[in-house]
C-alpha cells in the first residue's frame, strides 16, 4: 500500500467518525426533544384530567346520592347503611371465630414447642407452624363471614357487592397479618429470625399493618365505586 492510498484512508475514516458523531448529536438532540415533547404533553394530559376531576367534586355528593338511589329497591339509600352494618356483623362473627380458633390451635400445638430454641431449625419450625394454624384461622373467619353476609344481603346484587368487596379487602389484610406477624415476630422474640429488637420488629410490624389497611381500604373503594358506576372522575381522583 502506498503512501498516498494510506492517507487517503485515514481521511476517510476521520470524515466517516465526524460524520457519525454529528449524526449521533442530531439524533441524541431529535430523541431529546421528542422526549420532552412527550413529557410536556403527558403532563397536560394529567393536569386537565386532574382539574376535570377536581371540577367534578361539587357535584360528586348529589351525583353519588342519585346513582347509590339508582340501585335501591325503594330509591331510598337504606340499602346501603343495612349493607354496611351486615359486613360489621359479618367481620365481628368471622373475627370471633378467627381469636377462638387461633387461642385453640395455640393451647394445643404451639405449647408443645420449645419456648427458648437453640437453633434455626426450632425458630423455624415454631413460625411455620404458626403461620400454618394462622391461615386455617383466616379460612374459617372467611367462610364465616361470608356465610353471616350471604344469609343477609343475597337478594340484593348491590348489597351483596357492596359486603363482599369490603370482606375480599379484609381477608387480604389479615393474610398480609400472617405474613407480617410470622416474619417480623414482634410477639415472639426468642422465635424472631430478623436481627430486630421487641420495640423495633413491634414498631416496624404496625407501620407496615397501617399502611396495608389504607391501602387495601381504598383499593376496595375504588372497587367498590366502579361497581356502583359512580362518577368517573370522583373515581379516578381516589385512585
Amino acid at each position: 500500500m502506498s503512501e498516498r492510498t494510506a492517507t487517503r484512508i485515514r481521511h476517510a475514516g476521520r470524515v466517516t467518525g465526524l460524520g457519525a458523531g454529528l449524526l449521533g448529536m442530531m439524533t441524541g438532540g431529535a430523541a431529546a426533544q421528542m422526549t420532552s415533547g412527550v413529557d410536556h404533553q403527558l403532563a397536560f394530559k394529567l393536569r386537565d384530567a386532574f382539574a376535570k376531576a377536581l371540577g367534578s367534586l361539587d357535584d360528586f355528593p348529589s351525583l353519588t346520592a342519585k346513582a347509590l338511589a339508582a340501585h335501591s329497591p325503594d330509591g331510598t339509600l337504606a340499602w346501603l347503611w343495612t349493607a354496611a352494618l351486615v359486613f360489621l356483623l359479618a367481620v365481628a362473627a368471622g373475627w370471633a371465630v378467627l381469636t377462638l380458633t387461633e387461642r385453640w390451635a395455640r393451647q394445643r400445638f404451639l405449647r408443645l414447642y420449645d419456648p427458648n430454641p437453640k437453633d434455626r431449625a426450632g425458630k423455624i419450625g415454631y413460625l411455620l407452624t404458626r403461620a400454618v394454624l394462622m391461615s386455617i384461622g383466616l379460612l374459617v373467619f372467611a367462610a364465616v363471614a361470608t356465610a353471616v353476609a350471604l344469609a343477609f344481603v343475597s337478594g340484593h346484587t348491590p348489597s351483596r357487592v357492596t359486603v363482599l368487596t369490603g370482606l375480599e379487602a379484609t381477608v387480604i389484610i389479615l393474610a398480609l397479618r400472617i405474613v407480617f406477624r410470622n416474619v417480623l415476630a414482634p410477639d415472639a422474640g426468642s422465635h424472631r429470625m430478623l436481627g430486630f429488637r421487641d420495640e423495633e420488629a413491634a414498631g416496624l410490624y404496625r407501620s407496615l399493618m397501617s399502611v396495608a389497611v389504607v391501602s387495601y381500604v381504598l383499593f376496595a373503594l375504588c372497587a367498590w365505586m366502579q361497581a356502583m358506576q359512580l362518577d368517573d372522575n370522583a373515581h379516578k381522583l381516589a385512585l
